[in-house]
């Protein structure tokens, strides 16, 4: 069975989704007050 680019694309795609949601929380968290944004995220 060959990998191809497509699969490899395809299959680090939620790795790389993933890996961008905690910039994303740290950002998101400098500019609310926590306890309203954890309630934010559930």
């Amino acid at each position: 069975m060959e990998l191809k680019y497509k699969d490899l694309a395809i299959a680090f795609l939620p790795v790389i989704i993933w890996g961008a949601g905690f910039p994303i929380f740290k950002i998101g968290l400098y500019y609310s007050n926590p306890v309203t944004y954890a309630f934010l995220e559930h």
